[in-house]
């Protein structure tokens, strides 16, 4: 995949926990495509000048149930922490789930200098060893348990999945404040960036389908498929393992 900073990785796991978290935020009236929530997210950067391959995307998450070592710690970790795309992406891939993108809109891309923040900012967190916010993880799929817990005035000292992504987001003026970053679960954070014109899905590519009968006849190239690269009429690519995180 082609991960730019700032990108957020939308993850629909195929194992009972993460099947229950993405029925639970279902919401018919959703932006297409995320009428079904997804279950975890993570966060896009570049990686610093004083890691090894420094300027390549890294995977920025907080979970509890990723068994690979954080690229910075140096061990499995529970909360913060950094890995490669394309290792977390076959993660999922492997056990049928799958992966979707979504990026922020032109006007609101991350550039220059920021790209150097958005690392600092996220990678704070990883260091100062933040860990897994459960409790707010579960409280965020119920508007009656986030006002009965008094949520809004929670410290950012544990994070889950989407809690910190809004936290950084709104951090870089791409969110808006008036929420704490708690009360948005995976779904709700897409959901509200997408309606408010900040972010947008990329789509992943389509095939094109060589057919030698109508070059031989002069009706020019074929057109581009409207399968996925997996072979299902219109639709995203089967959906892949996740490693389990329970809200994010």
């Amino acid at each position: 995949m082609d991960w730019q900073p700032g990108d957020i990785a939308a993850c629909y796991g195929a194992e009972p926990v993460s099947r229950a978290i993405s029925a639970a935020t279902t919401w018919p009236l959703a932006p297409p495509g995320l009428r079904l929530g997804p279950s975890h997210v993570a966060l896009i950067s570049q990686r610093g000048l004083l890691v090894p391959a420094a300027g390549e995307p890294a995977w920025v998450e907080s979970t509890s149930l990723c068994h690979r070592p954080c690229l910075l710690r140096g061990r499995p970790v529970a909360g913060c922490q950094v890995h490669l795309p394309s290792e977390r992406v076959a993660d999922y891939e492997r056990g049928g789930g799958r992966v979707a993108r979504f990026r922020p809109h032109p006007l609101w891309r991350f550039q220059g200098r920021e790209h150097s923040d958005l690392w600092a900012v996220l990678t704070n967190f990883v260091r100062n060893e933040t860990a897994y916010d459960t409790r707010g993880a579960l409280l965020s799929r119920s508007h009656l348990l986030q006002h009965l817990s008094c949520l809004a005035g929670q410290p950012l000292t544990t994070l889950f999945c989407s809690e910190l992504i809004a936290a950084v987001l709104q951090r870089f003026g791409r969110l808006c404040t008036s929420h704490h970053p708690g009360k948005f679960h995976p779904a709700k954070l897409l959901r509200w960036l997408v309606r408010m014109g900040v972010y947008q899905r990329v789509e992943p590519p389509r095939l094109r389908v060589f057919d030698p009968l109508c070059e031989a006849r002069g009706a020019g190239p074929a057109q581009a498929s409207t399968h996925t690269p997996h072979g299902t009429p219109g639709a995203a690519a089967p959906a892949a393992h996740t490693t389990g995180e329970t809200a994010g």
